[in-house]
């Protein structure tokens, strides 16, 4: 109810995002439950920012080389940029450092406060305790990796074989 606010469809949005990335790494932990703790799902957000809505600030006096101290490229989405900083606080810190011009300040924050979220989700295979607990390794990680969907390069020639026959 924080997140969301009055409703405006903006916040509601983001609202949904959250839920949506939740069930997701909820399903995620569902499916590495037997493996109790040698299974981790992590999660990273960064801010995106269009690219254009950078590009004018240009005006504004972002320049070059400002614009690499607090933007990095999205290698994922060419028409947007990521925020090095990962809160509000180092970005004002970085802003400071770089002397920025209080309107242009103003400008970045904005655009900081109105960036959607970047969401990355990893599993991460403790293997030295994976190891502990199986002798056949490669076997194992194979084994949880099909509970993903992730098949090792040659799996399925393997498996059609196996049918076949």
């Amino acid at each position: 109810m924080a997140a969301a606010g009055y409703f405006d469809s903006q916040r509601v949005s983001r609202v949904l995002e959250e839920v949506m990335e939740l069930d997701f790494a909820h399903l995620l932990r569902d499916k590495a439950a037997a493996e109790g703790g040698r299974i981790q799902i992590k999660t990273s957000r960064v801010r995106r920012a269009p690219r254009a809505a950078v590009d004018a600030l240009a005006a504004a006096g972002l320049s070059k080389i400002r614009r690499k101290q607090v933007f990095e490229d999205d290698p994922d989405q060419v028409e947007s940029l990521l925020f090095k900083t990962r809160n509000a606080s180092e970005l004002g810190a970085r802003l400071e450092l770089l002397q920025v011009e209080p309107e242009l300040a103003r400008s970045v924050t904005g655009l900081w406060e109105n960036a959607a979220y970047k969401v990355e989700l990893y599993v991460c295979i403790n293997l030295a305790a994976l190891g502990k607990v199986t002798t056949n390794l490669s076997a194992r990680i194979t084994e949880i990796l099909g509970r993903y969907g992730i098949t090792p390069a040659g799996a399925a020639e393997t498996s059609k074989t196996r049918h076949d026959a």
